[in-house]
């Protein structure tokens, strides 16, 4: 009798036996019997589109259903519902399936959650730095316009997951996203506005998670924009390439203020390809700024690698500029190439920051300067900059270092520097007016900082190898203060630079070394390049 009631219960008012509401199939066209219970039998894509079919009955798209996307799917997806607590929806990308267009817009996107909740996309395969999945550019789920750019048929601002206006609670992992906008001219300076391949506005008391992700090809790989009180925002496990920022976080207006995030284990390398006549773009790692009211702080960033050839148009590998406050950088690894930098590879306008066991390796190219900290006049708030800058390997620039503004310093020691050249400059800015310092003496005294620091002025960035792990010999080795003090749990082991290799433990007593990695710590290499992508355009 059970079974009969079963039986009865999966059949419509008009005798078609319909899937169970918690797990539908979708595909571009309707399949075998069109009752959404398998890939064989799947909803044409306009299921999805129709917001009728957004609602908690059966054979619905609500709480706690899985929509599972199956084969090619050529057409831009817009949800017209939301999950709830503990019963999210999931959109999951079955084997091989991937939502591929021309070109999406800029308005829906090729897939839009915009102003939802508790939604799910997943692509099923973690596609982080260093996995198989990113390295070949397959094996999980993909989001791809496959005729927009320089010379293709569209050249069009788009955007891959449309989140603009907030989803909150909402999580995007395990996907492929690019290409999206495929630059490769310096002719092409399209004027983009609303762009990028996860747009995302932020929400206060919420999570939102971008993880274990391959971008590429894009304008941006996040553009983020906090809310008030905003303070759930994750970003973690995801290579970016091929891309003009990795990540954005925009407090523009007193209506942005992100006051925490966690942004760890990404790797954001080569953005060379965005280069163009007259630098209409300016390439970033993390860019992130409060402006005209708005603010950003809290931001926890570590175990990042940003590093590759970031080419002729470069702000910064790290860019933190406006009013920003009470962040932490600790164990990244900053190794990129590029043929001029008019900004600093790190700068970070800002007070109450901790910049602790990083390595920053510059190119040394024109007037470069590695490092520089103060306050940064597009705030538009005032504050007295002021920072935490110890077991710093700051190597390989014109100038290593640039105090702006004379900021407030906490701490700033056991450093070392380096470069591939007997006179690199230290600067210290005050009252309008800038002194340099061509050696380390004279740096200690002006500052009263450094007076446990070094620098070696071989032409292997200070006895490290070009990824940042030390040589033998390196002034760095055990050179450092111990810091478990502080009580950052992650910084009691070295980096992973950027989910690419296992950390190893820091002494619990006795000195650290200087910078991101062990004295012991072996190279983490470079993760295997992407695979040939072949894009037909039709």
């Amino acid at each position: 009798m059970l079974a009969v009631l079963v039986a009865l219960a999966l059949v419509s008012t008009t005798g078609r036996v319909v899937a169970a509401a918690n797990n539908i199939y979708i595909a571009q066209t309707a399949t075998g019997a069109n009752n959404g219970q398998s890939c064989a039998n799947a909803y044409a894509y306009t299921f999805f589109n129709t917001a009728s079919n957004w609602e908690t009955g059966a054979n619905q798209i609500g709480p706690g259903t899985t929509v599972n996307l199956c084969g090619t799917i050529a057409a831009e997806l817009t949800a017209h519902g939301s999950g709830s607590s503990g019963s999210p929806i999931t959109i999951s990308f079955q084997s091989t399936a991937q939502i591929s267009l021309p070109a999406c817009d800029n308005s829906n996107g090729c897939l839009n959650v915009s102003g939802k909740s508790y939604i799910i996309v997943d692509g099923g395969t973690p596609c982080g730095p260093g996995t198989a999945c990113s390295a070949s550019l397959s094996g999980t789920g993909i989001i791809q316009e496959t005729a927009n750019g320089t010379g293709l048929r569209y050249s069009q601002d788009s955007i891959a997951v449309n989140a603009a206006g907030g989803c909150s609670n909402c999580e995007f992992r395990n996907l492929i996203i690019g290409p999206l906008y495929q630059h490769t001219s310096m002719s092409d300076t399209h004027n983009f506005g609303a762009d990028g391949a996860i747009y995302v506005g932020g929400c206060s008391g919420c999570t939102i998670k971008i993880h274990d992700s391959t971008i590429h090809d894009a304008t941006g790989a996040l553009d983020y924009i906090p809310t008030t009180g905003d303070n759930g925002l994750q970003v973690y496990n995801n290579a970016a390439y091929n891309v003009n920022a990795g990540v954005a976080v925009a407090g523009s207006s007193s209506g942005n203020v992100l006051i925490a995030a966690q942004i760890h284990d990404n790797y954001i390398h080569d953005e060379a390809n965005w280069d163009a006549t007259g630098c209409p773009y300016h390439h970033d790692g993390i860019h992130a700024w409060g402006e005209f009211g708005g603010a950003v702080s809290g931001v926890n960033f570590y175990n990042n690698w940003i590093g590759g050839n970031f080419g002729g148009c470069p702000t910064g590998a790290i860019f933190f500029e406006g009013y920003t406050h009470d962040s932490l950088f600790y164990n990244n690894v900053v190794n990129t190439t590029y043929t001029q930098q008019n900004n600093p590879i790190v700068a970070l306008s800002g007070f109450n920051l901790t910049v602790v066991n990083n390595t920053l390796i510059g190119a040394f190219q024109g007037s470069d300067i590695c490092f520089w900290t103060g306050y940064s006049s597009d705030s538009s708030l005032s504050f007295t900059p002021s920072i935490t800058f110890e077991n710093n390997i700051i190597s390989g620039c014109h100038t290593l270092t640039d105090q702006g503004q004379s900021p407030v310093l906490t701490a700033w020691d056991y450093n070392v520097y380096g470069g591939n050249n007997s006179n690199p400059w230290y600067v210290l800015r005050a009252n309008g007016t800038q002194t340099w310092y061509p050696a380390l003496g004279g740096w200690q005294s002006a500052c009263a900082c450094d007076s446990h620091s070094k620098f070696g002025s071989s032409q292997t960035y200070a006895e490290v190898n070009t990824d940042g792990t030390l040589q033998a010999g390196s002034p760095a080795a055990g050179a450092g203060a111990n810091l478990a003090s502080l009580g950052i749990a992650l910084l009691d082991a070295d980096t992973t630079a950027g989910g690419t290799r296992t950390p190893t433990g820091r002494p619990a007593s006795g000195a650290w070394s200087v910078g991101a990695y062990n004295a012991a710590a072996t190279s983490s290499g470079t993760p295997a390049a992407p695979g040939a992508l072949t894009v037909t355009v039709h």
